[in-house]
């Protein structure tokens, strides 16, 4: 029991932090990974509350690309407003904004797979 129970924690935060790592790996400043997170969360609260079950996980994935793209394309306005550079803020905004979607996905298929691990595991106790 606390095997699963233990597992089933770290899936979550598995699930919850792989927008941020997702951010991460194409160079998201700390408020783009943070409101890929934040974004996620909030996402997947207001998606539960307009379509029950199946809109969470749409929820989910919608809040942590728009999370991550507005924060990061704030954050990089505000570096500009700082210091003399250009750059193009939309596209390092929406790179960021996928990468963190993708992170996310992928953080969603390792929670499933271990959900799929638990369940043979429970079936396999039940049988023998």
């Amino acid at each position: 029991v606390w095997f699963l129970l233990g597992g089933a924690a770290l899936a979550e935060l598995v699930e919850f932090v792989s927008g941020w790592f997702g951010g991460q790996s194409v160079g998201a400043t700390r408020q783009g990974s943070v409101g890929a997170m934040l974004g996620g969360f909030v996402g997947g609260i207001l998606g539960n509350l307009i379509l029950p079950i199946i809109g969470g996980i749409f929820g989910i994935l919608g809040g942590t690309f728009i999370g991550a793209y507005l924060a990061e394309k704030r954050a990089l306005e505000q570096q500009q407003r700082d210091s003399a550079t250009s750059s193009d803020d939309q596209e390092k905004a929406m790179k960021v904004g996928m990468a963190s979607l993708i992170g996310r996905i992928l953080g969603l298929m390792a929670k499933l797979a271990f959900t799929l691990v638990c369940l043979f595991y429970f079936i396999g106790q039940l049988i023998f």
